[in-house]
């Protein structure tokens, strides 16, 4: 894969640029108050990059010029051109040609829009998907857009696995993309879509990466977060030093958590843990034979 950008910008109408005509957006969804945001950015303190094009030739056999990257910038100077001001720029629009062939101006598109953009990862994950594929592996795709191959991986199954309403709920942002990947990993399709249902009529808030980890077994409890468990050491602690048996387990088992006690310390309390019930069961059943004893005499 190869290409490069000519260095002259060019101003080109609106209506000379065509889209998705060999180059699909990356992105899917649009957010209007997101464009309309960046038009006034645009019309208050320029454009700071042109978007690109690149000549291709449409299904009639003309040259024309497509639009390889920047299609909020595009849309955004579109509203600015309808109902901002029409004579800005001169009524055109600032762009760089790419001179390259067709895959290498996919990730161009791909790359600009994962590294500048608020792009959804939902979008990404289906671009991902396509070009699997399409036959590109993982490994190139990762390499082209500068992941890992984790990053890469965990979209690429995030889009074979999700249902589409838990698809639908990290497009609109009402899931974070690790906590809809975490309960696409545990959960079949079908059960993604009851969980998401009983979790909304039983609780109404958002489904938390802690609530996803514990999808797929409704008696396990989500692991507390830093802040809890150093609440609750604290706590332990403070007891454990007033003399408490209990919290001073309490306050061992935290700790083992946080990994301030090594496995071979808690064997070794639970060991003289063990002696000392023995020992404390061997001293009842001999006050009770003494009991019996002095009772029978």
């Amino acid at each position: 894969m190869s290409g490069e950008f000519l260095d002259q910008i060019i101003q080109l109408e609106p209506s000379e640029i065509v889209v998705g005509v060999t180059i699909n957006n990356i992105r899917e969804t649009w957010d209007d108050a997101s464009i309309r945001s960046l038009a006034d950015s645009i019309y208050s303190v320029g454009l700071q990059h042109p978007i690109t094009v690149m000549e291709i030739e449409d299904e009639a056999g003309d040259v024309v010029l497509e639009l390889v990257s920047g299609a909020r910038r595009l849309r955004a100077i579109q509203h600015i051109l309808t109902a901002i001001d029409a004579t800005w720029n001169g009524g055109s629009v600032p762009a760089m040609q790419y001179v390259g062939d067709i895959d290498t101006a996919r990730f161009v598109n791909a790359k600009e829009n994962i590294d500048r953009e608020n792009l959804n990862d939902c979008d990404i994950a289906h671009w991902i998907f396509d070009q699997v594929e399409d036959g590109v592996t993982q490994s190139e795709l990762s390499r082209e857009l500068g992941r890992s191959d984790q990053w890469t991986s965990a979209r690429k199954t995030f889009w074979v696995r999700a249902s589409d309403k838990l698809k639908d709920l990290v497009r609109s942002g009402e899931i974070s993309f690790s906590a809809a990947a975490e309960l696409a990993r545990k959960l079949e399709k079908e059960d993604q879509d009851k969980y998401i249902k009983q979790h909304k009529a039983k609780y109404d808030k958002t489904i938390s990466l802690q609530d996803a980890e514990t999808s797929d077994d409704p008696n396990r409890t989500a692991k507390p977060s830093k802040k809890e468990r150093t609440k609750l050491m604290e706590r332990a602690m403070g007891l454990a030093d007033q003399g408490s048996q209990s919290a001073q387990g309490a306050a061992v088992a935290l700790r083992w958590v946080e990994g301030l006690q090594t496995y071979d310390e808690v064997v070794m309390l639970l060991d003289e843990a063990a002696v000392e019930i023995t020992n404390t069961l061997t001293s009842k059943a001999t006050a009770v034979a003494l009991e019996d004893k002095e009772g029978g005499e």
